[in-house]
């Protein structure tokens, strides 16, 4: 019985130091692989194949790095100019926009600047002077006319059936006046007492006023002389004057023109 476990003791010993030794002999078959390609440098192809495989990562590498940074640049601007525009900028903007409408809202409205009373009368007296008075003055019918507005015009002398009369035609005005220009060696027209009148519109206004017509020659054309070669015409005169547009601009000039004489013929 002894014996027989001696046995068995011995075979179990033998096939523990037997699996030991495959065990170690595998064990060093590896160790020698490893040195053998450790020590045997890669063939050309897989060289190059490493090589290309390593540029691409970095080059990879290199363009998500550029293009988030990029990205995080254009994005970094685009806010910084956001709030910049948003806070200086684009407020601004808005504010100048606003405030260029309600301008251009309230010139439609107002149209041109109001002017004073006293520059409108201002405006009449150099009608009434410098184109009415100076232009009957000194026979420069262009300028005598240029103080009435064609459309609407009307001259009326106002007194008795028989010297009352109407004329509404400014071409005959001239025709006539030109006539007295040329029939008379000299003319005075004076203008006093002005009462000017402007309505709330300040677009029309009514003038009073005493006018004096001397005029010396050798022809006699008006009823109203008073010696031989001698004319001469007074009395109140009710201009009704309108502003109105005029090649680009407004002026005033004499729409209506109401002359009672002071003196009559006998």
């Amino acid at each position: 019985m002894k014996k027989a476990l001696i046995l068995a003791g011995l075979a179990i010993l033998a096939l523990a130091v037997w699996m030991s030794m495959i065990i170690n002999e595998k064990l060093s078959e590896r160790q020698e692989s490893r040195v053998v390609q450790a020590e045997t440098p890669p063939s050309p192809d897989v060289r190059l194949y490493k090589l290309e495989k390593s540029r691409h990562l970095k080059e990879k590498r290199s363009y998500e790095t550029s293009d988030e940074g990029e990205t995080a640049g254009e994005n970094r601007e685009n806010t910084e100019s956001y709030k910049e525009g948003s806070g200086d900028q684009s407020g601004g903007a808005a504010f100048q926009e606003v405030e260029g409408a309600m301008a251009e809202r309230g010139e439609e409205e107002q149209g041109e600047p109001q002017r004073s009373v006293e520059e409108v009368k201002s405006e009449i007296r150099s009608v009434i002077f410098d184109r009415f008075v100076q232009g009957y003055n000194t026979k420069d019918i262009d300028r005598y006319i240029s103080a009435f507005w064609k459309d609407g015009f009307l001259f009326q002398v106002e007194g008795d059936s028989e010297s009352e009369f109407t004329l509404t035609d400014l071409d005959k005005v001239r025709e006539n006046e030109s006539r007295v220009f040329g029939s008379y060696q000299y003319l005075n027209y004076t203008v006093s007492d002005l009462n000017i009148e402007v309505d709330e519109s300040m677009k029309r206004a009514k003038v009073i006023c005493h006018t004096l017509l001397v005029g010396g020659g050798e022809e006699r054309l008006s009823p109203y002389s008073v010696s031989s070669g001698e004319m001469r015409s007074e009395g109140i005169s009710t201009f009704v004057m309108e502003l109105r547009p005029y090649e680009g601009h407004e002026e005033w000039r004499i729409k209506e023109w109401y002359f009672e004489p002071l003196l009559r013929p006998e």
